[in-house]
């Protein structure tokens, strides 16, 4: 409800969790939007709620009013004999940030929620509203009612402030410390003329003056900000390039390399290419290679903040090609595997510690493949014996390839993971490396590690990953063409990363297409539509008359299935001796290793030839091997 001589709506739109009033302010014309919200209780939910305000807000325009029951809090204090989550919390708070609202101190009630006993109690209301809003009305009052009638509080804004008369003058000590300041007052007072009752002069006098030096502070402020000179070598300099210079240098100095001479590492177990192949590889970019690079890039992407785009770059080829040298930087597609090359050391460092005995790793019965890391990148897990000799020659394993490379571990980051242990003694070991414990499950290289992935809850980071991308396109802005090449060549790449190595239970394959249907239909929570076509005709392939989006379940098997083909094609590689000393059984023969009753990622792999089977797909008579020399076949 509002009063049309004070407000004029011009659109309303609903949602499940939200109702958004938009529109002017009579006397002033101003653009309004009044957004109630009541939130999810499970905070998943909210976060999408958030995701979903935060498009809402930055597509339209004019000011902004949030209130209503937003079912979290922003600090423990707000909390009584109710539980406090601090990631709740930073999420509810970095939402509030990320579209730029404040909020108004409230008075009245300090909590606006109460349990039926009145033992729980929390801040759950609240208004919130954009830095224009709180700019233009900069005394309005937030009042927290008596809640006689309902569990939670009703909050009323007012933006008709008491008059308690005249605000009183403030000039503030630290702006007389200012340089310049005082001189600018008594010129200032100098000039003041005023024509009007004596007794009102000097409050008239002291209202403007303080005006006056607030305009003056705000410059001096701002001056204060901007870089005019730097003092260099006893003298102020103010010429830009000299000023740039000097700054680089300082923070050069900074980052420099503090060891002169560090000592070298001797790793025999390093894998090493042909010298000829290391020439190649250290050889500058040939004028051919750079022009093949930049031909293939497209015509209308800039290359940098030069903002020069590669169709400007292949016009002008003739003049800036002796100029134009390729180089890596960081954020290059190529820095990670010259990241690799350099950590490389490490694991050679670490072969020979398990050949000299000073690291104990996992050893497998078959094979006598030893497990010490995984490493990619500056992503690394080490894995082997629990005990405190194993912990400490590691640290000391990791200072001496620290000495000789200048790369260090960063303990903040770092965790410890006990497997069977008492959490006493993986404090201890926490404590000894000075890092934080851990727990499973935890990710790594973006794939949940020791989830049981059978549940759908673990599942929730793709879901979510969907409706995101969902919430920032608008379907009913788009046609039907449209919405089927996006999920055609963007949604149905999204959970891949997943679906390569997990099965994805069934529930969260209808999850995921229901979300396709509904996006590709236009359906919303608001207004519902007709499905025009049956969802199988819609994933069935073109040749055989369907629309051609595919099935998620069949390339989520698909995927499993690669797994089977990559054991037969790759028998030195470390992924397929693990597989092997824990999964074969020299009793029974399969195309691929399996212990169903070992749990884990593998299990599936193995078991989805069942699985095609009752699409009458054969998974083992799609191999076949041609022999070679007597002792192995190529597949």
């Amino acid at each position: 409800m509002w009063d049309p001589t004070v407000f004029e709506c011009n659109d309303i739109i609903k949602n499940q969790r939200f109702i958004l009033v938009q529109g002017s302010v009579k006397h002033s014309g101003e653009i309004l939007n009044i957004v109630n919200i009541y939130a999810y209780n499970d905070p998943i939910e909210r976060r999408a709620l958030w995701e979903e305000l935060v498009i809402l807000r930055r597509s339209l325009e004019g000011m902004w009013i949030f209130g209503g029951d937003f079912n979290d809090v922003r600090e423990p204090s707000v909390r009584f004999n109710s539980e406090y989550v601090a990631a709740n919390a930073d999420r509810f708070n970095r939402f509030i940030v990320s579209i730029d609202l404040v909020e108004y101190q409230k008075s009245g009630r300090k909590f606006t929620y109460h349990s039926d006993n009145g033992i729980h109690k929390s801040k759950l209301d609240r208004l919130l509203v954009c830095r224009e809003f709180r700019d233009k009305w900069a005394t309005a009052s937030v009042v927290a009612l008596s809640d006689v009638v309902s569990d939670h509080c009703p909050i009323l804004q007012s933006l008709t402030s008491p008059d308690f008369g005249p605000i009183p003058t403030r000039i503030f000590n630290s702006w007389l410390d200012l340089p310049g300041v005082m001189d600018f007052i008594r010129q200032s007072l100098s000039s003041f003329w005023f024509e009007g009752p004596a007794d009102l002069g000097l409050a008239v006098k002291l209202k403007w003056i303080k005006f006056r030096i607030k305009e003056r502070v705000n410059v001096i402020k701002a001056e204060r900000m901007r870089l005019n000179g730097l003092m260099i070598n006893g003298a102020w300099e103010t010429a830009p390039p000299l000023i740039k210079d000097t700054v680089c240098s300082f923070f050069a100095e900074k980052c420099k390399e503090m060891v002169v001479k560090r000592p070298g590492l001797m790793c025999p177990n390093l894998n090493q290419i042909s010298k000829e192949d290391a020439e190649i590889l250290a050889a500058p970019f040939s004028l051919l290679e750079i022009k093949d690079a930049v031909w293939d890039c497209v015509g209308d992407k800039a290359p940098g903040p030069d903002g020069a785009n590669f169709r400007f770059i292949k016009r002008c080829w003739g003049s800036l090609q002796a100029d134009f040298v390729k180089g890596l930087r960081q954020g290059d597609p190529l820095s990670p595997f010259l990241f690799i090359i350099a950590v490389e050391a490490q694991t050679g460092v670490m072969k020979k510690a398990c050949n000299l005995g000073l690291y104990e790793g996992i050893r497998f019965i078959n094979h006598g493949t030893v497990l010490s890391h995984f490493l990619y990148a500056d992503d690394v897990i080490f894995v082997g014996n629990w005990s405190i000799d194993t912990l400490k020659n590691l640290r000391r394993l990791l200072r001496c390839f620290f000495l000789a490379s200048g790369l260090r571990v960063n303990l903040n980051k770092s965790s410890v993971i006990g497997v069977n242990g008492s959490n006493e003694r993986i404090q201890d070991m926490a404590l000894l490396w000075g890092c934080r414990v851990g727990s499973f499950p935890f990710k790594h290289l973006g794939l949940p590690v020791g989830a049981n992935m059978n549940l759908s809850k673990h599942w929730q980071p793709v879901i979510d990953v969907f409706r995101k991308r969902l919430a920032l396109w608008k379907a009913n802005t788009l046609s039907f063409g449209g919405r089927l090449t996006l999920i055609k060549s963007v949604l149905s790449a999204l959970p891949t990363y997943y679906f390569s190595l997990y099965r994805a239970p069934a529930k969260v394959i209808d999850q995921l297409e229901r979300l396709w249907r509904e996006f590709l239909w236009g359906i919303t929570s608001e207004k519902g539509k007709m499905s025009w076509v049956a969802w199988k005709s819609v994933i069935t392939p073109k040749e055989l008359g369907g629309v051609g989006i595919g099935s998620l379940k069949d390339a989520n098997l698909a995927m499993l299935a690669k797994w089977w083909w990559r054991f037969k094609i790759d028998p030195e590689s470390l992924w397929r001796k693990v597989i092997w000393s824990i999964h074969h059984n020299e009793r029974t023969w399969n195309l691929v290793p399996r212990k169903l009753s070992v749990a884990g990622p593998w299990k599936q792999v193995a078991k989805v030839s069942e699985e095609l089977e009752r699409y009458g797909i054969n998974l083992i008579t799609c191999f076949r091997a041609i022999p070679g020399n007597r002792i192995s076949v190529v597949f």
